[in-house]
């Protein structure tokens, strides 16, 4: 059985400084967010959509960029709905921590 591959657009999605020391330590991320490996003619169209969903969400953002170009399994490519589905997941979670750092 064959995988169909998608050429993608990523876009990385920045929301919340990381301040767990022992994530750090381990190799974890500076900053909590999102990678969203999507079509890429429909790349314009789907940074639109993230930061109206981000904003709908009321999820802080540090910062939206392009990521590079990548060949993805079909199955793995974002739309809306996975990304709406995957945004409203984390969403009270990135809320929270945000408001945590910022009392720090």
């Amino acid at each position: 059985m064959s995988t169909k591959l998608i050429r993608c657009s990523r876009i990385c999605v920045d929301c919340v400084k990381n301040t767990d020391i022992v994530d750090l330590m381990n190799g974890g991320p500076e900053t909590l967010g999102f990678d969203f490996d999507v079509d890429q003619t429909k790349y314009n169209e789907m940074v639109e959509y993230v930061k109206c969903s981000l904003k709908e969400l009321k999820v802080p953002v540090m910062d939206i960029k392009y990521g590079g170009l990548y060949m993805v399994e079909e199955r793995y490519v974002f739309d809306k709905q996975k990304i709406f589905g995957a945004l409203s997941r984390s969403s009270d979670y990135l809320i929270k921590e945000s408001k945590r750092v910022l009392q720090k």
